[in-house]
């Protein structure tokens, strides 16, 4: 049986880095319970059924979106294989690009950032707004940069 393409162990890898940087940047993890050492496919599947969206992109001048959980799918109204590999400025519209990109160099200038607040565009053209969204960085088993991951809480369509 093939793992759904989240489960795969490139992703499993991400996933735990992201929790570990998660922790780092805010001295609190992600999920409750949560255990580093745990690379199981049931700790993957947890961070992407969680009730809040989760995404990654990776360290490119113009980052691709390299992770997201089933919240983040159904917010932004894509597959899977729609959105992992795509842009990420590609989760906000043309008019907010340029103020994504500030939120995201502040975030990677301080290696996190908490309370930024935005509106965003789904594939079928329908904002939402998010409150409240943590970015940080994400660092690999070596301590690499690899990329920048954000979440939030609250949100609502408008």
């Amino acid at each position: 049986m093939v793992n759904p393409p989240w489960l795969t162990l490139e992703k499993v890898r991400l996933v735990s880095c992201i929790l570990t940087s998660y922790e780092r940047a805010y001295g609190i993890p992600l999920l409750a319970c949560q255990a580093y050492e745990d690379l199981s496919l049931s700790r993957a599947q947890e961070v992407f059924s969680m009730q809040i969206p989760l995404l990654a992109h990776d360290i490119r001048l113009d980052p691709l979106i390299t992770y997201v959980n089933a919240k983040g799918l159904y917010l932004w109204a894509r597959t899977w294989s729609e959105m992992v590999g795509m842009p990420s400025k590609i989760t906000a519209s043309e008019d907010d690009y340029q103020e994504r990109l500030q939120a995201l160099n502040h975030a990677k200038h301080l290696e996190s950032t908490k309370g930024y607040t935005a509106i965003r565009v789904n594939a079928k053209g329908r904002k939402f707004f998010i409150k409240n969204a943590r970015i940080w960085t994400i660092w690999n088993s070596e301590g690499m940069n690899c990329g920048q991951a954000a979440s939030f809480a609250t949100w609502w369509h408008i």
